[in-house]
Formats: structure tokens, C-alpha cells, sequence
């Protein structure tokens, strides 16, 4: 027997395990979050269950209807194409995104080797594996790593192999505190980004960020979704989930890079406008073309990850800066408030490939 499918068969269910424990964790809160918003909880009928059924059963995905519920309570519509997190996070992105590429390219001190190509934010120092590193990667010492950050006012201090919704990014005053002191390796510290001032506007404490999302398949890379994130007032980083929900906002952009006109909280509420009375509905981003030319390229250079979601900003010079991007679990509830169905006229095609390369990687075939 192929040891290799072995292997691969042992990861993935691994995985999938792990990952049905998480989804179902995380839908208990984002229900509770929603009734303590005070949102109706709309359960699914019959005939929309049925309907929901005929779009992805035929894949053989098991799945229950919470993101479809979700979906509808916050919104208020019904849509059967909206993609069921729990199928997605272990039945279909577990089968697009290669699992040796991903653990690899996720690490944020190697962004601009893998893709030299993209402007990313200057990273003045990297920790890796407890190894100091300059902007070069020339090794440093301790002492050299902090002559360099205490050259700067100000920095930004990110993990560089585990993150998720801006956990551990601290803007850090150097006066005040010396940032190599906060974890013992694999982290970089990076400049202050000056955001441009159409998004400063939206939000001026946070860096404000459009998360786009991209599958490469048969060859072609599309856009699936793409959505603006601003920060709560007062937050640093624009993916802050506060207790009651009602930090960051996340408002769908439209393929003109026009603003939908109403943006969502993660407690599930919704909102035409910032905290400052501005109107979202074709507010319009700056430099979406060039995301969309950035991602595209970006993403045909790595054909074993198929799903990827990118983060971008716009400095005061009106330059498109990926902040990053995210192949290990990807946005997908947020982003179905926002925009609708994930995958939309690319739903069909995404699952029949999930399914042959679950077969393919079968030990039961």
C-alpha cells in the first residue's frame, strides 16, 4: 500500500476531528452572540433544508445547517448557496490547500522570500527558531536586534507561525518597552504602516484591511469575495473580536472595489455607517484594481494551495502593502454576512474537485 496515502489519509482525519470539534465550538458562540445582540435566531425549514440538500449532498459532504442559519438570522435572507463552514473546513479546503505548502508558506518571516515579487510591510528584525535576523536575513545578535528597533519610536510586533484575528500584534512604543522580550522566537517587528487617508477616515486607530479571497483552479485564478475590515474606535489592529462583539466592522466590496452599503459586526448586528457617521453604501477603496493584479499573480505561483485569503492595505502614498496572507483557515462566516455565498457561480466546480481529491487520497478505494 501507498505509504504516502497513509500518511495523508492519517492527517486528514487528524484534522478533520480537530476541525469539527472547532466549528462547532465556535457556532455555539456565534448563536449566543447573536441572541444577546438581541437577533431573532431563524431556524431552517423543511423546504429550505431540501433546498440546501440539493446543492451539496450530491458531493457526499456531511454538514449541518448552523452556517446557513447563521447566515439568515443576521442578514434576513435565505440563500441554500451559502457554504456550510463546517463542510468547508473539513471536506473542502482540507482537500485544496496542500498540507506540507501551507504550514510552510504561512510563515510570516518568509513572506518576501516566497514572494519577492509583493510589497509587504518592512520587517526590521526576524526571530527564527530563537535566532535573530536583520531585514537581509544576515544573523544578528541580541544586542545588534535591539540597536536596530531602538532606532525607531515605533514598531509592530507580530508572531510569525501562530496568529488568527490579530492575537499578539502589538503596536509597541520602544521608549516604553523593549519587544524582544515578548516571546522567546519565531516573531517579526516591523515598521508602522501610515495608511492612505481614505481609510484612515473609516477607522484612524486600526491599519484598515481588505481580506480578499482567491481560488486557483483549471488553471485560472478568480476572486471569490472581498471585504473591507475596520477596527473598533481605538483598537490597533483591524480584526479585533471584542467580548461583546461590537469591535471590528466588516463591510462587502463589490467587483467596482465599491463599498456594500451595510457592514457587520461579528455579534451579528449590522450597520450603514462607521462609528463617525460616515456612509458605506459606494464609499470606494483605493487601489482595489491593484489588489485583484497583486492577488492573481501572488497566487499563480503556488498551485498547491488552491484557497487563499489576502490581506491588503493602502499606504498614504496610495501603494497596495499585503499585510499578509492567510492559507490555514481562511474567513468564511464573516465574509457570507458580507457578501453572501462564499463560493458563489464557483460552488459546483470547488466541491467536484474537493471530492475527487478526497478520493485520490483515500486508503478505501
Amino acid at each position: 500500500m501507498n505509504m504516502k496515502k497513509i500518511v495523508d489519509y492519517g492527517l486528514d482525519r487528524i484534522h478533520i476531528i480537530s476541525r469539527k470539534r472547532g466549528v462547532k465550538k465556535n457556532n455555539k458562540h456565534y448563536f449566543k452572540m447573536l441572541s444577546d445582540s438581541g437577533i431573532k435566531i431563524r431556524r431552517l425549514s423543511k423546504e429550505q433544508k431540501r433546498q440546501v440538500d440539493a446543492i451539496y449532498k450530491k458531493y457526499g459532504l456531511k454538514y449541518s445547517y448552523a452556517t446557513h442559519e447563521l447566515v439568515y438570522s443576521v442578514t434576513g435572507e435565505f440563500n441554500p448557496e451559502i457554504v456550510p463552514e463546517d463542510a468547508f473546513r473539513t471536506q473542502i479546503e482540507i482537500y485544496l490547500n496542500d498540507y506540507d505548502s501551507k504550514y510552510v508558506l504561512s510563515d510570516k518571516s518568509y513572506f518576501d522570500v516566497f514572494m519577492p515579487k509583493l510589497k509587504f510591510p518592512d520587517t526590521i528584525v526576524r526571530n527564527i527558531e530563537g535566532n535573530f535576523y536583520d531585514s537581509d536575513y544576515n544573523v544578528i545578535t541580541f544586542e545588534k536586534a535591539k540597536e536596530i528597533i531602538d532606532s525607531y519610536d515605533e514598531v509592530v510586533f507580530k508572531p510569525s507561525t501562530e496568529s488568527g484575528f490579530g492575537r499578539s500584534v502589538e503596536l509597541v512604543n520602544t521608549r516604553e518597552k523593549n519587544p524582544l522580550e515578548f516571546s522567546k522566537k519565531n516573531y517579526v517587528i516591523q515598521k508602522v504602516i501610515k495608511q492612505h487617508k481614505a481609510l484612515s477616515c473609516l477607522n484612524e486607530s486600526s491599519v484598515n484591511v481588505c481580506r480578499m479571497e482567491t481560488i486557483f483552479i483549471d488553471g485560472e485564478v478568480h476572486v471569490i469575495t472581498a471585504a473591507l475590515r475596520i477596527g473598533g474606535v481605538g483598537s490597533f489592529t483591524d480584526n479585533n473580536i471584542s467580548n461583546d462583539g461590537k469591535g471590528m466592522i466588516i463591510i462587502g466590496v463589490d467587483e467596482n472595489g465599491k463599498l456594500r452599503k451595510r457592514g457587520y459586526y461579528s455579534c451579528g448586528l449590522s450597520t450603514t455607517c462607521n462609528p463617525a457617521g460616515i456612509e458605506f453604501e459606494g464609499y470606494t477603496l483605493p487601489g482595489y484594481d491593484k489588489m485583484i493584479e497583486i492577488a492573481k499573480k501572488g497566487h499563480q505561483l503556488y498551485p498547491r494551495v488552491r484557497f487563499v485569503g489576502w490581506d491588503f492595505c493602502v499606504d498614504e502614498q496610495g501603494e497596495v502593502i499585503c499585510m499578509e496572507y492567510n492559507i490555514k483557515g481562511p474567513g468564511v462566516l464573516y465574509y457570507q454576512y458580507a457578501n453572501g455565498s462564499l463560493l458563489g457561480k464557483h460552488t459546483q466546480k470547488v466541491c467536484e474537485f474537493a471530492k475527487n481529491q478526497k478520493k485520490k487520497r483515500s486508503i478505501f478505494r
